[in-house]
């Protein structure tokens, strides 16, 4: 019976139950591709095993499946290890760093798949936030220079599409750097030979005729104008802000793979295809990290805007110190993810230094919105207070009674005993509300290595679901020599 039921979900109405990534034990208990779209958050201090343990587990069980991968390093040895974990299990890599041949511009592919322009402008204004975040401490998000850049690329990139077509980082690079400065600028020889006055020349000779490109194109000088006669501090600093993150994004080391064709996209992994971004954050520090962030926004709206079907292929976003790349598209990618077959898997320490890498204190709402939206949690072992306190709240609690009472501690008496007067006490009890895992618990999981045979524990958590134990949690060993 339970045959025929699992037949009928997964041919009429397209869901199979009974399909697992990983089972543990010789019960039911298992985590589906259904369970994995819902996201993941995997949460563990540092040594606890959570890469080795559960992480690796689940990244084999989602490349023995085929599906696409993006893996966004940290860590220098991140690269090579699920280069030789796909060569074990036969899957070819795709590696996109110095050294390697593959380009990729996203701002080309995203306007050659029809974007538009408001749209691209918008994910080259994300960028742009994380470069200031980071070059801020995180601290990066004031509202007033925020707008300024924002409307500052939409009107560069509207520029750079009406005279060429199309555009290009270093398209933005060069017109970000060759904007007038005064009024007079118009009218000197010098500045009408500079790359914005041949921009503006030759989207004038195409708007001809074209009624919508001519009224994009009066935007685009008015707003010329207007930035001429802004005063020179505020000019400055918005210009600063944008050429420094376009520099890193077209003239460092890692920023000239995201120039100069494309010849591997999103459209790679959509087919199945592997990539590694080897350009990890902690040997290319920021420039390897705004790559590592173009990549990870590019994958994850191609997904999102990719016309679904019965063959499409499930991509899976693989971020490991996921607070490298966390930006605020995060919560919103991931209440839609779903139904794109997207799978974002993200690992990192602790919440607070998701806090610290989206802006200390004020992204706390932001964050906690954000973990709220993911489905599966595992929980390695930890000791920082928030993130236990976080992990005992998920799992719930529960009522528990609790005794009491008082008794006489008066010395005995005989005179009183045979008059018949006894010691008094009371008693009590009450209901009161108990963790389900108490605090304590994740202090005690195993963190793998020689000392602990290799073993990891953890705690899985999906809200919905009815594990074996008969709860939404269940504690998993996880064997890292496997």
């Amino acid at each position: 019976m339970r045959a025929i039921w699992s037949w009928f979900l997964a041919y009429v109405l397209g869901r199979d139950p009974g399909e697992f990534l990983i089972r543990w034990g010789d019960g039911p208990d298992k985590i589906t591709t259904h369970d994995m779209y819902t996201g993941c958050i995997l949460l563990g201090e540092t040594g606890s095993g959570k890469t080795s343990g559960p992480g690796r587990a689940l990244q084999k069980a989602l490349l023995a499946k085929g599906y696409g991968m993006l893996v966004i390093p940290a860590k220098i040895s991140d690269g090579p290890a699920v280069v030789k974990m796909c060569s074990d299990m036969g899957r070819k890599v795709i590696l996109f760093g110095p050294g390697h041949p593959h380009r990729f511009d996203p701002v080309g592919y995203e306007l050659s798949q029809g974007v538009p322009v408001e749209a691209v402008a918008a994910y080259i204004n994300t960028l742009v936030r994380l470069a200031a975040r980071q070059s801020a401490g995180g601290t990066g998000d004031d509202g007033y220079w925020q707008t300024s850049c924002d409307r500052a690329t939409l009107m560069q990139l509207s520029l750079a599409v009406l005279a060429r077509g199309t555009a290009s980082l270093r398209d933005l690079y060069r017109l970000v750097n060759s904007l007038p400065r005064a009024a007079a600028d118009f009218h000197d020889p010098a500045w009408l030979k500079s790359f914005c006055a041949r921009c503006v020349l030759r989207a004038d000779r195409r708007a001809r005729g074209k009624p919508d490109a001519q009224r994009r194109l009066r935007l685009v000088t008015d707003w010329l104008e207007e930035w001429a006669g802004l005063a020179e501090k505020t000019r400055t600093i918005v210009q600063s802000c944008l050429s420094n993150t376009f520099f890193r994004l077209v003239a460092t080391e890692c920023g000239e793979l995201l120039c100069g064709g494309t010849t591997v996209s999103p459209d790679d992994l959509m087919g199945g295809a592997v990539l590694v971004v080897a350009t990890p954050y902690l040997q290319f520090r920021e420039a390897g990290q705004l790559t590592l962030q173009a990549w990870k926004l590019a994958v994850q709206r191609a997904v999102l805007r990719r016309k679904m079907t019965a063959a499409s292929v499930p991509v899976v976003v693989w971020a490991d110190e996921c607070q490298f790349t966390a930006s605020e598209e995060d919560k919103a990618v991931q209440t839609v993810a779903r139904e794109s077959k997207l799978i974002n898997v993200n690992i990192t320490q602790n919440i607070p230094v998701l806090y610290d890498s989206l802006g200390g204190q004020k992204a706390q709402h932001m964050v906690d919105a954000w973990l709220g939206c993911l489905g599966l949690k595992i929980f390695c072992a930890n000791a920082e207070p928030a993130t236990v306190d976080f992990a005992v709240k998920t799992c719930g609690q529960r009522f528990q009674a609790v005794g009491g009472g008082t008794i006489d501690t008066a010395k005995w008496n005989p005179v009183d005993h045979l008059l018949g007067s006894a010691r008094t006490g009371t008693h009590s009890y009450s209901m009161q509300l108990h963790p389900n895992v108490p605090a304590s618990t994740f202090g005690r999981l195993r963190k793998g290595a020689k000392e602990n045979h290799y073993l990891v524990d953890c705690i899985i958590y999906y809200g919905g679901k009815t594990f074996s134990n008969g709860k939404p949690y269940t504690k998993v060993t996880f064997d890292q020599r496997r």
